[in-house]
């Protein structure tokens, strides 16, 4: 963010402001792989919200744009609907496969 003048504010009137999903998830696995890290893992929450959807797409998108293999095996589909006493240590709860990030 470093990069970016935040000395001007811009006004609209509108009644909504919303996010580019996409590129922000994008934006975030690509900073991440830039600093090094090599699993990173990409939590879902149940649904098939476009939100949802679409920031799974720029996880993906990210690994591609950096010439990585996606790891399918680092995206996780959480169901809320699951005992919570089984998913109160994270690690277990994704069988052991942990990410760097």
């Amino acid at each position: 963010l470093s990069h970016m003048n935040f000395s001007e504010a811009v006004l609209i009137d509108c009644d909504f402001a919303g996010l580019d999903d996409v590129e922000s998830s994008k934006a975030a696995v690509e900073y991440l792989i830039d600093g090094g890290h090599t699993r990173i893992a990409h939590l879902m929450d149940p649904g098939t919200f476009s939100t949802i959807e679409e920031r799974a797409q720029g996880y993906r998108e990210a690994f591609v744009s950096r010439g990585l293999t996606v790891p399918e095996d680092l995206i996780f589909h959480l169901d809320w609907s699951e005992d919570p006493a089984k998913v109160t240590n994270t690690e277990a709860a994704f069988g052991g496969t942990w990410g760097s990030a």
